[in-house]
This record gives structure tokens, C-alpha cells and sequence, in this order.
């Protein structure tokens, strides 16, 4: 995972922020809400994705001056549909789709952040026991 420098609006100024950013690749269930099985249940496809982008959970609580939105960049590389193993075309995809994966990636990235987040604190804590 990479780290980039944001700027960050602030009433007061600019500041600059870290976030991570990357390319991540996972296997996820998409729902083909258009398309029934015998039983009338909307039928599912198993696909792997690599995708590509950063995400900032943003400040939503404190004074208004130090807040700012949620935000985020995402875009699918490859598409692959796991039973055939046939590449597809991630513009195939309806808007909903999109916005699900999207919302995976997002959460995926940040579990990611937290884990670095979660290793360092705990080096620094293991660095201070030790006398480092």
C-alpha cells in the first residue's frame, strides 16, 4: 500500500494529509438483479477483482473547522469471472455493482490502514519496553 499527500481544506488553512492508497485484488459475490434461477431468486456471479485507488474516512465530529467529508477514488483494472476463468469487461457492470465495489474496496483499504496503524503502534510500544 502506497501513501499519498492530500491537501485538506480546512476554514483555518490547508493542511496536508496521508492516505493510503493501492491496488488491491479480491474474489466478491455480485447480484445480477435482472436474472432469476427456477426458483424465481435473483442469481449471483463469483467474480475476482483487482482494482485500483485510495479512500480518507474523512473527520465527520469535532469543531466544523477540523472536519471534512469522507472521500475516495476507485477504479475496477480486471474483472474475472471465477467459474470460467474469462476476463470481463468491468464497463459490463450496472451502477449498483459498481457502487458495491466500490464500498468493498473502500473497506478493504481502510482494514489495511488500520492493521499498518495497529503494527506501528504496537513496535512503538515494544520499541519502548525495550528501551529503543
Amino acid at each position: 500500500m502506497n501513501i499519498i499527500d492530500r491537501i485538506v481544506s480546512r476554514t483555518a488553512g490547508f493542511r496536508y494529509k496521508k492516505i493510503p492508497q493501492g491496488t488491491l485484488t479480491f474474489d466478491t459475490t455480485l447480484t445480477l438483479e435482472d436474472q432469476f434461477d427456477q426458483d424465481g431468486n435473483v442469481l449471483e456471479w463469483e467474480v475476482a477483482v483487482e482494482a485500483t485507488g485510495y479512500y480518507d474516512p474523512g473527520k465527520t465530529y469535532g469543531p466544523p473547522e477540523d472536519s471534512y467529508p469522507p472521500e475516495g477514488e476507485f477504479k475496477v483494472l480486471s474483472l474475472t469471472d471465477k467459474a470460467s476463468g474469462k476476463a470481463l469487461d468491468p464497463n459490463d457492470l450496472t451502477q449498483d455493482q459498481l457502487r458495491d465495489l466500490e464500498q468493498e474496496f473502500f473497506e478493504k483499504l481502510e482494514s489495511q490502514r488500520e492493521g499498518m496503524a495497529e503494527d506501528a503502534a504496537e513496535a512503538r510500544d515494544y520499541d519502548r519496553k525495550h528501551g529503543f
